[in-house]
């Protein structure tokens, strides 16, 4: 909030000085053309003036009067508040933060699939516009990405149980969004990228809707074994009615550091899955999405370089490393 402000005032008092001055040079001219006397002219142009530095004095003000109150209210922000406020401070970093995140929005190399192949899988939606996925972790609780939660509560809206994106299954209305208070993008890459939505009501649970466990063991357990990831991205046809799946290979943090060497490798409490030769792998509309293994959650679409992009694993939080934080916000 303070950056924009800082950008759009000064371009304010640029443009009020600059009319003034015109409406200076404009004065004389009339004066002149008039036929008044000179020293008519010349008192008209310095009230003028007087005018123009008086309402200069009167935007500087303003400056310093409107920045101390912005001051006041930054301390009195909760944690949540916080987590919005760092996204707008962010917001000049767009444009590195979407060169790295997979923002193409293809699920690439998937296939179509139902509601019951992941009943925990829901759209994330606003203004009927689906942008994000997550994921049921109870009757109450959605699980999804930092990056999704960045958007005031009351525009939520979160469809479960259908395999149809605009239609099907319940809509839900969010109570309360609680994004990690830790949340931010150093040099464009998403650190604790983690949020939680706690819906009003309930969802229904039956075959179409159901939580998913958390997992919680080892991660180099994981390491080779097969990790399914679904989603309603984008794909190379089009935007997708149809819920979308594809199965990517899990891979050693080790290995997915080396790979991101260039950008810094990858920060704790993420992990890594995708095919070395590229071709699968989940993009935007994915984002906040499930990762799971066994049956178990394991992780959070995050980020990574392009889609599908070869020896560029995917990017996902790390669900156990987050499972203290979760139960502690949401009893789960």
């Amino acid at each position: 909030m303070d950056h924009a402000i800082t950008v759009c005032r000064p371009l304010m008092k640029v443009e009020v000085t600059f009319r003034m001055h015109k409406l200076i040079v404009l004065l004389a001219l009339v004066a002149f053309a008039a036929g008044s006397p000179i020293n008519q002219t010349e008192d008209l142009v310095s009230q003028t003036k007087d005018l123009v530095s008086q309402t200069e004095d009167f935007i500087n003000e303003t400056e310093i009067s409107l920045s101390d109150e912005d001051e006041d209210k930054d301390e009195d922000e909760d944690e949540e508040d916080e987590a919005v406020m760092s996204e707008m401070e962010n917001l000049g970093n767009e444009t590195v933060y979407y060169e790295i995140e997979r923002m193409d929005g293809r699920i690439v190399g998937g296939e179509t699939t139902t509601i019951y192949a992941a009943p925990y899988q829901v759209s994330l939606q606003e203004n009927g516009r689906h942008f994000c996925g997550g994921s049921i972790i109870s009757k109450h609780w959605v699980l999804t990405a930092g990056h999704c939660a960045t958007r005031a509560t009351s525009t939520y809206r979160i469809r479960a149980g259908s395999t149809t994106v605009h239609s099907g299954g319940s809509l839900h209305r969010v109570k309360k969004v609680i994004r990690h208070k830790s949340y931010s993008r150093p040099k464009g890459v998403p650190v604790n990228d983690i949020a939680l939505l706690h819906i009003e009501g309930s969802f229904k649970l039956d075959k179409s809707t159901k939580p998913v466990p958390l997992f919680s063991g080892s991660v180099a357990s994981l390491k080779g074994k097969y990790a399914l990831v679904t989603g309603w991205g984008t794909t190379k046809s089009g935007h997708p009615e149809k819920l979308h799946k594809v199965s990517v290979p899990m891979v050693s943090t080790s290995s997915c550091k080396k790979s991101y060497h260039d950008y810094g490798g990858i920060p704790k409490g993420e992990i890594c899955a995708g095919v070395a030769k590229g071709g699968k792998d989940s993009c935007q509309g994915d984002s906040g999405g499930p990762l799971v293994v066994g049956g178990k959650l394991v992780g959070i679409v995050s980020w990574g370089k392009g889609c599908g992009t070869p020896h560029y694993p995917g990017v996902y939080t790390d669900v156990s490393y987050y499972r203290k934080w979760i139960k502690r916000h949401s009893g789960v």
